[in-house]
């Protein structure tokens, strides 16, 4: 429904394969007309990529944040979800991991 809102409404242009004066191929793409922000035409492979992107970092920080919200003592232990610096990063090979506090120290359990 929202999708129809937005077409009756005309905030969204999207354009098929089309074949130019010069001969070539225009990609499909897609335009957002705002009346506040004015926004390019886009092809829509690029714009798809981006959203696969977002939508793979956006699981990521979802399961950290689970991970953070449930996780359990260790050993009297409070433990907490963390991310890592970009040296830890390349060492753990992940992003996000569980550390604990020891005095003004956080210390990651990798």
């Amino acid at each position: 429904m929202l999708w129809n809102i937005l077409i009756r409404q005309k905030s969204v242009k999207v354009t098929d394969i089309a074949l130019l004066p010069s001969g070539a191929l225009n990609p499909p793409s897609i335009e957002v007309i705002h009346p506040d922000t004015a926004q390019p035409s886009v092809p829509l492979l690029a714009l798809l990529e981006h959203v696969a992107d977002q939508l793979a970092t956006v699981f990521e920080v979802m399961l950290a944040h689970l991970s953070g919200a449930n996780v359990q003592p260790f050993a009297g232990m409070p433990l907490g979800v963390i991310e890592y610096d970009k040296n830890q990063q390349s060492a753990f090979k992940c992003r996000y991991g569980y550390a604990t506090r020891m005095g003004d120290q956080i210390v990651p359990f990798g």
